[in-house]
Formats: C-alpha cells, sequence, structure tokens
C-alpha cells in the first residue's frame, strides 16, 4: 500500500507532526480552485491605476477567474461618514468600484 505523507504544524504545536494517509487507488484528481484565483491585498489598493493594469495584464496571461481583497469596509474606503451633527450618512462608491 502507498501513502502520502504531509508534515503539519499550527501555531499552538511547538513541533510538527506527520500525517500519514493510505493513496486511494479509484480517486479524482484534486480541482486546483485555486489557480483561477487573484489576491490584491486591501480593496482601496485595487482602486490604484498600476494596480489595475498589472491586473489586466495578469487576466490577460493567466486569465484568472475570481479577484480577493479584504478591508472593503476600512476608513480609506470612506463608506462611513458622520454629518456635523452626528448622524450618518454612507457612500458606496468607492466600493462599487473596487467591485
Amino acid at each position: 500500500m502507498q501513502t502520502a505523507q504531509a508534515c503539519v504544524r499550527t501555531a499552538a504545536d511547538r513541533h510538527p507532526k506527520t500525517i500519514r494517509l493510505p493513496e486511494a487507488q479509484d480517486g479524482e484528481p484534486i480541482r486546483q480552485s485555486w489557480r483561477q484565483l487573484v489576491n490584491i491585498g486591501y480593496a482601496h489598493d485595487g482602486l490604484i491605476g498600476s494596480v489595475q493594469e498589472q491586473l489586466r495584464r495578469a487576466q490577460k496571461e493567466i486569465g484568472f477567474t475570481y479577484l480577493r481583497f479584504h478591508g472593503i469596509f476600512d476608513d480609506d474606503m470612506h463608506i462611513y461618514q458622520e454629518n456635523e451633527d452626528g448622524s450618518p450618512w454612507f457612500n458606496f462608491c468607492l466600493c462599487g468600484s473596487a467591485v
């Protein structure tokens, strides 16, 4: 019997653990969906012209399907603001541009 082996370490572990699993005889190939994903970091970074240019080039060269970012509600996206009287108002213009 053949086995697959992986070395696993979590944040709580001080020592890596080796895991051995028997390989399936009639398995299916792993869908490599992560190859369709590009991560740009913060949402605001996606609004920068040079980053947009790099994304267009990457799209042509590798053809990604999904774009991932975080910080869509960060302060630099200017979604939540307050009037002089303290009442909130929302502006989703930059949010719409990032998406």
